[in-house]
């Protein structure tokens, strides 16, 4: 996932709306680890949170490209 978000050739040929971010490899494995850690069960007061608008910006960024990547209906949310 972290190489689909952050690949320089620009958005997915079938989804020319996302928005990839290369150069920000550390940025969004920051973020995904946070998820699966979470999805995992993780220690709710041990959250890791962006720390400025840069990487906040970087993770909401991360979990749109996310969201529309996923294939899942809305019941399934």
């Amino acid at each position: 996932m972290l190489n689909d978000i952050t690949r320089a050739d620009g958005p997915p040929p079938s989804q020319q709306g996302l928005v990839r971010l290369p150069g920000a490899e550390p940025l969004v494995e920051a973020a995904l680890e946070e998820v699966c850690r979470r999805l995992l069960g993780g220690v709710p007061y041990q959250h890791v949170r962006p720390t400025n608008g840069a990487q906040a910006a970087t993770w909401i960024a991360t979990a749109e490209f996310l969201s529309a990547r996923i294939h899942s209906s809305t019941q399934e949310s």
